[in-house]
Formats: C-alpha cells, structure tokens, sequence
C-alpha cells in the first residue's frame, strides 16, 4: 500500500505557479503602488476643460506627474516585469500614464488659449481703460450690503452709467470670451474683466445703489445711535451723548435732511424718497426714537438738575431763554457769582467782567426738565464803565442740554 505525503508548499510561491520576486522588487513593487494609491483620475480634466479651469488642471497635472515619475522609478528596479503581481501594477500605471499625457495635451491647450486670451484682455483693457476710472468704486456695490460711500455728483451719476452701459456692450459682443476672466492688470487689482463685465451686467441698478447706499447709511447710522444710547441709559448722566440729538428731537430734521442730500440723485436713479423701502427706513428710525424716549422717565429720578449756585432771579439770563424757545419755562435760576468776576490784563486793567450761574427748565412738549450751566459778559469800556451783557455762548438748541427731573 502506498502513502501518499503532501508536502507543505512554500509561501514564497505565487498561486499562479510563478517564482516569487526578490525581496528588493518586492519592496520596490510596493513603493510603486504606494505612490498612486490615493490619486484618482479625473475624467472632467482630461478633455475639453474650459481655461478658467486652467489652475486646477495645472495643480492635477504637477501631482499626478509626481505620483507617476515616482512610480515608474521604483519599477525600473523590479526585476521579475512578467511577474502576474508586477504585469496588473503595470496595466494600472499604464492608465495613469495616459491620464498624465492628456492633462499635458489640456495644458498645451490653455497655454495656446492663454496667450489668445492675454491679448484679447489687454485690447479688453486699452478699450476701456477710461471707464474703468470712472468706475473704481462702483464694484464694490456688486455686494448689495455695502454701506454707503461718497460718490460725486449726479454728472458723475450719468457718466458712470454710461460706462457701464459701454463695457456691457463690449462684454456681450467683441469681448464675450474675456467674460470670466478673473486676471487682474498688473498695476490693479480691480482693473479685472470678470469684475468689468459682472458690473456692467447691473448696468443703473448698480448705479441706483450706490445712490440708495449713501442715503441709506444716514438712516442706519442715526437707528444705530438711537439704539446705543438705550442700550447706554443705566449709566447715563442725562446727556444722551451717544446720539444725534438733532434728529432725537427733532425727526423731521431728518427727512429734510434726506430730501435736500439726496432727493434729486434718488430720482435720477428711479426711486422715490416716498418709495416702500425709504418709509420702512422711516419706520424703523421712529421705533427706535420711540423706544428711547419711553425708556427716559425711567432714569428720572437719579438725573437731577441744579446745584450751581444760590439761587437768584436775572431778568438778562430768564430773557435770554425766554426767547430761545416759544413756552419755555424757568422753574430753577442759581448763581454761582453773587457779584462780578473781573478779569484784568497784565497791568491790572479789567478786560471784561462776568457772572456764571445754571438754570433748570422745562419745554412745552415734554415731560422732564433740562439743566444748563451758562456764563455771560460785560466787556470793559474804561472809565469805571461796561458795555452791555453777552452770553459766551448764548442760549440755543435747548433739547440738547442734560435731562433732569424737574424741581
């Protein structure tokens, strides 16, 4: 009877029967494979890639070069190129290899386009080089959030409008392949024809908000003042010193002030001041206002007035703010000076005497007082004489003055 051994067969041989590589083949095979192992092939790069996609081509092409160059070096020193493991590598580099030769063929294409396009975008350029001037900086109003910035005159207006209209021309006909192109001219970065041809698309909408932004920004500026002063009020001293007072007080300063910037300019562009978007401005402005003259009654009580002086009737200072405002009421009159202050010059001569004093006074319309400090003159005449009295500066804008509660 016969027995029948199996002998163990050995590891180093390959399940095709194939002798199995050296050691430094093997080593080699792997560094080869190592290096393509997380590239792929991207089928939208190898043909047909427009040239605004030249940099990631460019990009595709240094790393696959790269990843190939170094795979094709390690496998020079595989020794064993029938090997079944080394000849399924080779078919997978061979596809690499194609994919490297047609990134190349792309890049040879752009090359060829750039130059055309160099200089199609430098007559682009030359065309409209006094355009762009007048438009530098309308692209920044391509966002529709830019605040608002000084932009001349409505002949300005009209000439930028018409700029816009001849680079639009240009970018849609004789111009219409430098469309997305986003090369900048060497001596400026907004001097782009992507940015020229995007803009001139807006044509007078971006026109329109470069006039809306201006007039707008007022607007926003005088909500956000408001709004910080309210957010202020536990520490104010009455002042309200973080808004516009002028239009606090008086909001109809405000649209008067829209309509003589800015009506015209508004019209030239097509919108109304009276328009939904600049009522709702409005709108917006009054709550605000509203809101914080709700919140002032309730600082009241630690906003008070007076403490100037003794008090003492003037019928000089109780005129004088008499008829700074129609109704005003004088409830407290204090002076700081019981008898004039000389003032002389270097030889004891008076220049001029003074007295300084507060007043607390309350307006018509509102329900607080105001505390103000005040000082006024008599110029020296000579002869023991003075001429008559003046304010250093003399009552005005009333409302302006600090808040108190009233005596």
């Amino acid at each position: 009877m016969l027995t029948l051994i199996l002998l163990p067969v050995s590891s180093d041989v390959s399940a095709q029967g194939a002798p199995p590589l050296d050691s430094n083949s093997k080593i080699r095979l792997d560094r080869a494979k190592d290096a393509l192992k997380n590239e792929r092939i991207k089928e939208d790069l190898r043909r047909n890639v427009p040239f605004d996609r030249a940099a990631a081509v460019k990009t595709e092409h240094s790393r696959i070069e790269y990843a190939v160059g170094t795979a094709q070096n390690e496998m020079r020193m595989v020794k064993n190129k029938r090997h079944p493991e080394v000849v399924a590598f080779a078919a997978e580099l061979a596809k690499f290899e194609a994919y490297l030769a047609d990134l190349k063929a792309v890049m040879k294409d752009h090359e060829l386009n750039g130059k055309a396009a160099a200089a199609l975008r430098g007559k682009f350029f030359s065309k409209y080089w006094d355009e762009h001037g007048v438009l530098t900086n309308y692209y920044y109003y391509m966002d529709p959030s830019q605040k608002g910035m000084p932009y001349g005159t409505q002949k300005e207006l009209a000439a930028a409008r018409e700029a816009l209209k001849r680079i639009h021309e240009g970018c849609t006909g004789e111009f219409k392949a430098v469309v997305n192109d986003a090369t900048s001219h060497p001596n400026d970065r907004t001097r782009r024809p992507d940015l020229m041809c995007k803009a001139a698309a807006l044509g007078d909408e971006l026109v329109r908000r470069v006039v809306v932004a201006m007039a707008k920004l007022i607007l926003d500026e005088v909500v956000k003042g408001f709004k910080e002063q309210l957010a202020a009020m536990p520490t104010d001293d009455g002042r309200l010193k973080k808004m516009n007072k002028d239009y606090f007080y008086e909001p109809e300063t405000l649209k008067k002030t829209i309509a003589e910037r800015y009506q015209s300019d508004l019209k030239f562009v097509g919108v109304e001041l009276d328009s939904k978007m600049f009522t709702d401005l409005f709108a917006e402005v009054e709550t605000a206002r509203a809101a914080l003259l709700a919140e002032i009654p309730k600082h009241l009580s630690r906003w008070k007035g007076g403490q100037h002086g003794r008090k003492k009737s003037d019928s000089f200072v109780e005129k004088a703010y008499k008829n700074a405002h129609k109704g005003v009421k004088i409830l407290l009159l204090e002076m700081r000076d019981d008898a004039w202050v000389v003032e002389v010059n270097s030889l004891g001569v008076p220049k001029f005497r003074k007295k300084r004093g507060g007043v607390v006074f309350k307006l018509p319309d509102e329900a607080w007082c105001h505390d103000e400090e005040f000082a006024y003159f008599q110029d020296y005449q000579g002869h023991k004489s003075y001429g008559k009295s003046y304010f250093e500066f003399a009552p005005a804008q009333l409302r302006h003055s600090a808040i108190v509660s009233c005596p």
